[in-house]
């Protein structure tokens, strides 16, 4: 018999994004002796990373449709800095191609986005009210063929 535990210690919410451009991508490997997965990228180069601050999500919705399972991916956050870099950062996030690895609190990561479909960028900004703060909340997303991985060790 297989038994599946629900436990009580675990944290919500991501620490870390890294925006992985499409090209830099180069293999991913899974060593059966060790079940250890990881990535390799032929650059840092054009990688962004977003500090996640516990504000953001991650979510895998599994549907049926007539070419078989298909999953929603959809990781989420919020940027509260309003730095100069922001905008031009913003930018290059809405137009390019992304994979997107992240890890969780619970220090467990993922990455999510394929070769064939890889994940886009979309925000709304938003000031806020008077005394609360000025966010911009983000989503990189798609419908995907497979599942996120999961990742036990990352170059970045």
């Amino acid at each position: 018999m297989k038994k599946l535990e629900s436990t009580y210690d675990n944290v919500g919410g991501i620490s870390s994004i890294y925006a992985i451009p499409a090209a830099l991508l180069d293999h991913v490997s899974y060593n059966a002796a060790s079940n250890m997965r990881t990535f390799t990228l032929s650059s840092n180069d054009g990688v962004i990373q977003i500090d996640g601050h516990r504000a953001g999500d991650f979510s895998e919705e599994s549907s049926i449709s007539d070419e078989g399972t298909e999953y929603n991916v959809q990781i989420s956050g919020k940027i509260f800095t309003t730095s100069k870099d922001r905008e031009s950062i913003i930018d290059e996030l809405s137009n390019g191609s992304w994979y997107v690895l992240h890890r969780d609190c619970n220090g467990q990561m993922r990455l999510s986005g394929t070769p064939d479909i890889p994940l886009l960028f979309t925000y709304n900004e938003n000031t806020g009210q008077h005394g609360s703060s000025s966010m911009l909340t983000y989503r990189f997303s798609a419908i995907e063929a497979r599942q996120s991985l999961r990742i036990d060790v990352s170059p970045l």
